[in-house]
């Protein structure tokens, strides 16, 4: 039996979405180094064929530079353009993803990646009702309610509260979850949508992943956000003293780290479509935190982006971070990723150092 992977993969102009698409298109698809496609599965093997749709909102010459990339002959990519709040557009959308050639043999497994959002803190801040909209897009996650999912949120859901100060917030600690803005809040609204879509025992696999915030190199598609660690390197490069907060406390995760996760979620879920039965026999957890190992401040970051190029120390500046909208701790223990096999240690920078190393290479 021949099989297909179709990946939908929203925000695709974004900085994730970029790399996630650049991954795919040169390395031939999602890998995995967990036995989602062997040991546990001896009937399924990699698909056959991959297939990606890209789907973004806005970005000049997006579609161009996609074209112009050389990646694997195995991966077949359209890039669309789409506003997902958008009913009718979404409509069509559906039709597209689900049809289906009558005269193939070909088993196809359709896994969402939906990295899309509204995430500027500040911006969701001043239009919540706006940022409600574009982060919980109902009508299409109601058209792709039989798909697999890996959808994004974000650590901002926690309340920074965490006592005693320092501990790490897990999945369990519901209480917590109290979002401090309408950022956090929508992407916890996005969680409980697809939750309660998501509840029967037959529904497809959901992930939810609480993300840190998120290290790389830059987007390899251009024109996405820059990064803090950008920010830090531009400062420094300037000479020009900048104040960073020494009391907002995040687990940050490195790109590499987060497209390894995705990866083995999506090939997860091709073997449990592919094969006759699931790869675990237990229902798997739906939400997740996704951080790094170590715990830092805004200071801690710009300090090493300092020391790795060497920029004069003095220009370092301490100051406090007081806004009410920005949860000071939100710190995660992500040892779930670990217990179910999703990521690797060998994809996460072992230290700070490290991964400004692995950022600026």
């Amino acid at each position: 039996m021949k099989t297909s992977l179709q990946i939908v993969l929203t925000g695709a102009s974004g900085y994730l979405g970029q790399h996630l698409l650049s991954h795919w298109m040169k390395d031939g698809g999602p890998k995995s180094e967990s036995s989602f496609l062997s040991s546990s599965n001896e009937d399924v093997s990699s698909p056959d064929k991959i297939k990606i749709l890209a789907l973004y909102n806005r970005l000049e010459g997006f579609p161009t530079s996609v074209k112009e990339f050389k990646g694997s002959e195995n991966v077949d990519v359209t890039v669309q353009s789409i506003d997902l709040t958008d009913v009718e557009a979404v409509n069509e959308l559906g039709k597209s993803i689900f049809q289906v050639d009558e005269s193939s043999t070909t088993t196809t497994t359709t896994v969402i990646v939906h990295t899309a959002a509204m995430s500027s803190p500040r911006v969701c801040q001043e239009d919540p009702n706006k940022a409600n909209a574009i982060n919980v897009p109902v009508h299409f996650f109601n058209a792709v309610s039989n798909c697999p999912m890996i959808a994004l949120s974000t650590d901002q859901v926690y309340d920074g509260k965490q006592t005693p100060p320092g501990s790490l917030y897990k999945e369990s600690d519901r209480n917590a979850v109290q979002p401090a803005n309408a950022y956090g809040l929508s992407k916890l609204n996005m969680e409980q949508y697809l939750i309660e879509q998501r509840s029967n025992d037959r529904s497809p696999p959901l992930f939810l992943l609480r993300s840190s915030i998120i290290l790389g190199p830059p987007a390899p598609f251009g024109g996405a956000h820059s990064t803090f660690f950008d920010f830090c390197q531009s400062q420094g490069g300037k000479g020009e003293a900048t104040a960073f907060f020494t009391n907002e406390y995040r687990t940050v995760v490195s790109v590499q780290y987060v497209i390894q996760v995705i990866d083995d979620m999506i090939l997860y879920s091709f073997a449990t479509n592919t094969a006759a039965g699931s790869p675990h026999e237990e229902k798997m957890p739906m939400v997740y935190n996704m951080g790094g190992p170590f715990r830092v401040n805004r200071w801690d970051m710009a300090k090493a982006v300092f020391d790795h190029f060497g920029y004069e120390s003095h220009l370092l500046q301490e100051s406090e971070q007081t806004s009410p909208y920005s949860p000071l701790d939100i710190s995660m223990d992500s040892t779930l990723l670990k217990q179910r096999k999703f990521g690797g240690p060998q994809h996460e920078p072992d230290s700070l150092e490290g991964l400004v190393k692995y950022v600026f290479s």
